[in-house]
C-alpha cells in the first residue's frame, strides 16, 4: 500500500481509521467552540523551540538543491519560403539537429531508467547503512561566517525549524482574546521508531486564562469524554470493526472510560505508584 498510496483509502482499516479521524477533528472544535474558545491559527515554521526537549526538522535555504538544472538551447523554426540554397541549408542543418536532439532524448529516458534502478538499490543500501552527508549536499556552496553557517542570507535570516508545539503563540493570544486553543500539525525529529513516537501528529493545545490547576483537570477530562462519546455515537460500525479484527473489548473499554471519573493523584503520590 505505501507503493500504491491511491489503494489505501479502499482498504476497510484505513477508511474506519480516516472516518474517526475526521469525527475526532470535528469533536475537538465543537467541545472548544461551545465552551467560548477562540481557534488560534499558530505558524508551522518556526524560530524557537518551545519546549526546549527533544530534536527539530530545521527549515532552511542556504542548502544547495540536489539537482543542478541544465540549460538546453532551444531550436526556432518558422515556416517562412526558403528563397536561397543558404536558407535551406539552415533548415537542413535545422531538422538534422532535431533529429539528433529526439535520439538524444530517447537515450536520455533509457539512461534515466537505468538510473532510477541504480538510485533504488543506493537508497535501499543508503537506508541500511545509514545516509552519508556528501551524498545529499555539496558543503562547499554553503554560505559561511567564521566556520558556522550564515544564516543571515537565509530566508529567515536566522536558523527556523518546524515547530514542535504552537503554546507560546497561543499564550500571546490568550492575554488578550481570554480562553484560546490550537488544533493542528506539530513536528518531532526524535530518532524514535516506536508506535508512541512520531515525527508528525496533530496535537490540541488549549490556552485557559485565570483557571485553576482543578480547572484544568477538568477541562481536560470533559473534552477526552466528549471526544469519545462523540465517536461511540458517529462510528459506532467502524469501533466494531476495530473491535472484532484490531483489538478486542475495545469498545467496552471505551465506555469505561466513558463512565468512569479520572482519579487525580498529587506530584508526591505519583511519584510513589512509580
Amino acid at each position: 500500500m505505501r507503493e500504491v498510496a491511491h489503494l489505501r483509502s479502499r482498504t476497510n482499516t484505513f477508511g474506519a481509521v480516516t472516518r474517526i479521524r475526521n469525527s475526532l477533528a470535528f469533536a475537538t472544535h465543537q467541545f472548544f467552540q461551545n465552551r467560548g474558545f477562540l481557534y488560534i491559527h499558530t505558524p508551522l515554521i518556526s524560530t524557537s523551540d518551545c519546549e526546549g526537549a527533544g530534536e527539530m526538522f530545521q527549515v532552511t535555504t542556504v542548502l544547495p538543491p540536489h539537482n543542478e538544472p541544465i540549460s538546453k538551447a532551444k531550436l526556432q523554426t518558422h515556416d517562412k519560403v526558403p528563397k536561397s540554397e543558404e536558407e535551406l541549408k539552415v533548415i537542413e542543418e535545422a531538422r538534422k539537429a532535431a533529429e539528433a536532439e529526439k535520439e538524444a532524448k530517447k537515450a536520455e529516458a533509457a539512461a534515466k531508467a537505468e538510473a532510477e534502478g541504480k538510485k533504488v538499490k543506493k537508497e535501499k543500501k543508503q537506508k541500511e547503512e545509514g545516509p552519508r552527508e556528501q551524498d545529499l549536499y555539496n558543503f562547499t556552496e554553503i554560505p559561511l561566517a567564521d566556520q558556522r553557517i550564515d544564516y543571515k542570507k537565509d530566508m529567515f535570516g536566522k536558523p527556523a525549524f518546524l515547530s514542535v508545539s504552537g503554546q507560546l503563540n497561543v499564550e500571546t493570544f490568550a492575554v488578550g482574546l481570554s480562553d484560546c486553543y490550537t488544533f493542528g500539525p506539530t513536528f518531532r525529529a526524535e530518532n524514535s521508531h516506536t508506535s508512541r513516537h512520531l515525527c508528525e501528529f496533530w496535537m490540541i493545545e488549549p490556552e485557559i486564562v485565570f483557571a485553576t490547576l482543578q480547572d484544568n483537570m477538568m477541562c481536560a477530562e470533559d473534552y477526552v469524554k466528549f471526544c469519545l462519546k462523540y465517536v461511540m455515537m458517529n462510528n459506532l460500525d467502524d469501533l466494531k470493526f476495530f473491535d472484532e479484527r484490531v483489538e478486542k473489548g475495545l469498545i467496552a473499554r471505551l465506555q469505561k472510560v466513558i463512565d468512569t471519573e479520572f482519579k487525580r493523584v498529587s506530584y508526591t503520590e505519583a511519584i510513589e505508584i512509580l
